[in-house]
């Protein structure tokens, strides 16, 4: 997990920088400035990261169709970002869809299955010849 909550959205940033998101990257930088948007995420279920539950939200209600600026800039919507502020857009935004942002967060719960994750699982824990090695996803 992350170091602490103080640098938590810099950690994830971080994450995300090293697994290839630099869209994420900046939001969470840009999320880790705005007291606002963090505290939409104080009522996530116990355990659940604030910073995927937030971006799972707002990816989901775009994916849904609502039409914004934003969607611009999702790949998963037919957009690219190249480097533009979009703390003011992402803001909008959430703040238009508060309720539906702040139910999703409350209500759901995330199963980050990052590419990463299998590969250092692979390294650290090789099958010998008396033990096997499983992934499950689901």
């Amino acid at each position: 997990m992350y170091a602490s909550q103080k640098a938590y959205w810099r950690d994830f940033a971080d994450d995300a920088r090293r697994l290839g998101s630099p869209l994420y990257e900046y939001l969470a930088l840009a999320v880790d400035g705005d007291e606002t948007l963090k505290a939409l995420t104080q009522k996530r279920r116990l355990g659940q990261p604030a910073a995927n539950l937030l971006f799972a939200a707002v990816h989901f209600l775009l994916l849904r169709g609502n039409q914004h600026g934003l969607r611009n800039y999702y790949a998963t919507l037919g957009g690219a970002w190249a480097g533009e502020s979009l703390l003011p857009l992402f803001r909008d935004f959430v703040m238009r869809h508060e309720s539906d942002v702040r139910r999703l967060i409350e209500s759901r719960v995330t199963n980050t299955n990052e590419v990463a994750r299998p590969y250092s699982a692979c390294r650290l824990c090789r099958p010998g010849p008396t033990r096997r090695l499983a992934f499950a996803s689901g």
